[in-house]
């Protein structure tokens, strides 16, 4: 659901995800801090061509890679390089010098993320220090009521 008021209406046979988070900085409101953690791929539309065209040829590996392993889920940078040795995918491990890092994943990371093609997603927290955490549950509405299909005993 969207922090914003809509003017869609729920209807039946629909899903959706409702996510709440929990802080210990007790404002109610977080924001966006520090260095992104986690990114996505919006959809998985290939990139236009002078998108692809300004691409280092890790980048387009790391996207294909990316495409391939996690669509349009959530990664975090550690997953990648994981699948990266898992399925012994050939990276040329020299930096290109463009990214913010300056190591061969960042870049190619940052070329994506700048061309638009990734979304890169900071950490959230509310007061400096306080630790925020996100809870999700996935709902269904049907015609007698919703059924949250995500409750589990400890949530």
């Amino acid at each position: 659901l969207p922090l914003c008021s809509m003017e869609a209406r729920m209807k039946c046979g629909e899903l959706w995800a409702i996510e709440t988070f929990g802080s210990a900085g007790g404002i109610g409101y977080v924001v966006n801090s520090g260095p992104s953690s986690h990114f996505m791929r919006g959809s998985l539309d290939p990139p236009r061509n002078f998108q692809l065209n300004a691409l280092s040829s890790n980048a387009k590996t790391m996207l294909e890679l990316i495409d391939k392993r996690f669509g349009t889920l959530a990664f975090c940078p550690r997953w990648v390089l994981q699948e990266a040795t898992r399925s012994k995918t050939k990276f040329s491990k020299v930096s290109t010098g463009r990214g913010s890092g300056g190591s061969w994943w960042e870049d190619s990371l940052h070329e994506l993320c700048n061309m638009g093609i990734v979304t890169p997603y900071p950490p959230l927290s509310d007061l400096p220090g306080c630790h925020t955490a996100q809870y999700e549950h996935t709902i269904l509405l049907r015609g007698s009521g919703k059924e949250v299909l995500t409750r589990g005993s400890d949530y």
